[in-house]
């Protein structure tokens, strides 16, 4: 059960700092929409740099759902699989 636990913790503490990037990113995306509409930066710089930003927060949102699958595969394999594996075992 620590093992599990421990497994657990570390893949919803990896899962909130992709979360935290993911606003950071949306943070940026707003703060150049910002520029863009008081005409400080140019139409082709800011579609360039929101297709880079629009690219790495599709990344970090596919990373957050493997993260989200791995929790739910351990959760599923720790209360459903082991728990007959070892009352298997002691039976046979």
């Amino acid at each position: 059960m620590k093992e599990f636990l421990r497994r657990i913790k570390k893949i919803i503490l990896l899962t909130m700092l992709v979360l935290s990037l993911w606003g950071i990113g949306l943070l940026l995306m707003n703060g150049i929409w910002w520029l863009q509409d008081n005409w400080v930066m140019p139409d082709r710089l800011r579609t360039v740099i929101m297709w880079i930003l629009l690219l790495a927060l599709i990344g970090l949102a596919a990373y957050a759902l493997w993260n989200l699958f791995k929790i739910l595969y351990v959760g599923f394999h720790w209360l459903f699989i082991e728990p007959f594996k070892k009352s298997y075992r002691k039976e046979n």
